[in-house]
């Protein structure tokens, strides 16, 4: 952009004008005067061919100054002061350069001096000065540099070595925070695993001082973690187990490790708990601890005692078999030469109704036989629809015979209906539960009280008693005035051998025995007791919704026969006993005590027998065995099979080896005679 100025003016002047554009170039404005072309020969009008500081060098400080005085926006007019160039010819000009603002433009202007000789040698000296000021400043400003360019290699230094610690100082302090929060999670681990150890865990210092505990061993012991560190371990055993405990502690401590099989604790409310474990010596901050870990053997200990107790109880019911075997013999002679006594008299006289009292009371000793089988497994029991009143009314009548006259027995049998199970159960719960009954009010005596209900159970009751469900039920409620049972023993008293009863009265059975049987028959059992207050159990029974037919109890009518039997059986009584009561019925009977004997007899003619009847239990030959023997001589021969002890054989059982008919002693002759026929009879019918 060029000045609004004439350009003969410039050239007048004898001046050059360069115009500074906003791009950074400059460009000529106006002419271009003689002396300018003398050292610019090459100059094209317009523009310089290279920047100003190049084709003027001494212009280059003076131009820093002119940008600095342009972008201020200051007015007037600055000067370099004058410098002298040569020109391409050798002559040499006297130059000054100033710069100024016109109309909005950056102006450059460049005009020649006229100078004399002393002018120049005056110029040559101050360029001199000039030139020493300049190099010594330049020195001064490589000095300085120098200083600078070694203060910036060793603030460099410094700063890198400053990097090279603050990084390793992270690096140690992450390392010191990574071992730190290792050293925690070890520590919140070894808690979680100590606190929640099976086993109770007492660490103790080197005096036996306890110095800390876990959760388990607060709980054994029944204390808080805060009762029990800083005590003596030795105190919280028995005082007849401390020398033993301390010996334990002491070897752990030396050895490393020791152990005991059976210890006593000592508990809260002075109870005693049995344990087992041993100690563990270690090294912990620098001193020397010892680590003990006890494990509660309470219920390896009842389990122990139960095992024992089941194997008496295992033991009574071998025995129960084998006096059941001896006394169905007993029963076998009273029953039946009382019924051969009775054949002999005429109906109605006091001596027929006085046996019929004895045979009544050889039934009832026969079902308490079948009961005690039942007792000890021994015995099936066959379920069918049961009048439970009848069965209550009657087991009422053995307990009146068992109980002191201190106690008294008030029954209330309102429920006739049926109950599908086996009568030898009910009697069970009925003996049991009463016989709990009266040992709770032995010493004071009291009131015994049965009652027979019915009960409608809806599904609120029976969602709190698994495995039973709503509907009508029997409930049979058994009530004593005793000592009743204490709030904390109610959730125990039908756990198998769980007793309060002292040394030999109690086996802990009868209780478990009548939950078990109530839960089997589809009901259940409830409990309501206040210490001071008696006790009452009320069971319950599904009763039966159908209607059960009552058929009238029939003399069983005695059958005869005049066909030829083969008896057989080791006991002498059991003997004259069937030959007696088979001969009356008109049969022809040859009877052996012998197994061998009764072989060889039949062996000698196997056609002259049209019935065998043999004992199970007998010397030399057992009643399979024989009659194994006798199907070999002879197949269609029937056998009837009898036996004292009914678990050896069941019905089943011995009509699978080929027997026809299976007779439980005691016998009665109403049932053997009915036997007999009906096999006999059947044989013929085949």
């Amino acid at each position: 952009m060029a000045v609004d100025c004439s350009p003969d003016l410039f050239e007048a002047l004898e001046m050059v004008a360069l115009v500074h554009r906003q791009d950074g170039r400059f460009v000529l404005s106006g002419g271009i005067p003689r002396w300018f072309r003398k050292l610019c020969p090459d100059i094209l009008t317009g523009s310089l061919p290279s920047p100003p500081e190049k084709q003027f060098p001494f212009l280059a400080n003076f131009l820093v100054d002119a940008r600095e005085f342009w972008e201020s926006g200051r007015s007037g007019r600055i000067r370099s002061g004058v410098w002298i160039q040569a020109a391409p010819d050798g002559d040499e000009m006297a130059l000054e350069a100033s710069a100024m603002r016109l109309k909005a433009s950056n102006i450059l202007l460049i005009e020649s001096c006229e100078y004399q000789y002393s002018e120049k040698q005056s110029l040559i000296q101050t360029g001199r000065l000039l030139a020493l000021d300049l190099h010594q400043h330049q020195r001064k400003e490589r000095f300085a540099r120098n200083i600078r360019e070694a203060l910036e290699v060793q603030v460099r230094q410094r700063a890198q070595l400053l990097l090279q610690t603050n990084t390793r100082l992270k690096a140690e302090i992450a390392e010191r925070e990574s071992a730190e929060h290792s050293m925690r999670e070890s520590e919140r681990r070894f808690r979680t695993l100590f606190d929640n150890l099976f086993d109770a865990q007492l660490l103790m210092e080197a005096d036996g001082s306890i110095r800390d505990v876990n959760r388990a061993a607060c709980r054994l012991l029944s204390c808080s973690r805060e009762q029990l560190c800083g005590r003596a371990v030795a105190d919280l055993f028995a005082e007849h187990e401390s020398g033993k405990i301390l010996g334990v502690f002491s070897d752990a401590a030396r050895d490393g490790i020791a152990y005991f099989n059976e210890s006593v604790l000592r508990g809260d409310n002075q109870s005693f708990i049995p344990v087992e474990g041993g100690g563990v010596g270690l090294e912990m901050d620098g001193r020397r601890h010892v680590i003990f870990s006890l494990r509660d053997i309470s219920y390896r200990k009842q389990l122990q005692s139960q095992l024992q107790q089941a194997q008496k109880m295992e033991a009574m019911g071998s025995l129960a078999s084998g006096i059941s075997h001896d006394f169905n013999n007993i029963l076998s002679a009273i029953i039946g030469y009382t019924e051969i006594v009775r054949m002999d008299l005429s109906e109605g006289s006091l001596a027929v109704r006085n046996l019929d009292q004895v045979l009544a009371a050889g039934n009832r000793a026969k079902k308490l036989v079948q009961q005690i089988l039942a007792f000890s497994r021994q015995a099936d029991n066959v379920s069918k629809p049961v009048k439970i009143s009848a069965v209550v009314s009657e087991a009422l009548k053995l307990i009146r015979a068992t109980l002191p006259a201190s106690i008294h027995i008030q029954q209330r049998l309102e429920s006739q209906s049926y109950v599908r199970c086996d009568p030898t159960q009910i009697h069970q719960i009925c003996i049991n539960l009463c016989t709990n009954a009266g040992h709770a009010m032995e010493e004071d005596g009291g009131v015994l009280e049965v009652r027979l209900t019915e009960a409608t159970l809806d599904e609120k009751f029976v969602s709190g008693h698994p495995g039973m469900s709503p509907g009508p039920h029997l409930q049979l409620s058994v009530a004593d005035t005793g000592k009743g049972i204490a709030k904390p023993l109610l959730c125990k008293i039908f756990d198998p051998f769980f007793t309060t009863k002292g040394f030999g009265k109690g086996t802990g059975m009868g209780l478990s025995v009548v939950h078990g049987i109530a839960a089997a028959i589809g009901g259940g059992v409830t409990v309501e007791s206040q210490p001071g207050q008696g006790c009452c159990f009320h069971v319950f029974l599904p009763a039966l919704t159908e209607t059960v037919a009552e058929s009238p109890l029939a003399e069983p009518v005695m059958k005869t026969g005049i066909e030829r039997i083969l008896f057989v059986d080791d006991e002498q009584f059991q003997v004259d006993l069937a030959t007696q009561a088979l001969g009356r019925l008109g049969y022809r009977v040859a009877a052996r005590t012998s197994s061998l004997e009764a072989l060889t007899l039949f062996n000698q003619d196997p056609d002259a027998f049209d019935l065998v009847i043999t004992d199970l239990t007998m010397p030399q030959l057992a009643g399979k065995v024989l009659a194994e023997k006798i199907h070999a001589i002879r197949p269609d021969i029937p056998i009837i099979l009898s036996s004292g002890f009914s678990t050896a054989i069941s019905d089943d059982d011995a009509r699978s080896m080929g027997f026809s008919a299976y007779l439980k002693k005691p016998l009665v002759m109403g049932e053997l005679a009915i036997a007999v026929r009906n096999v006999l009879d059947g044989e013929k019918a085949g």
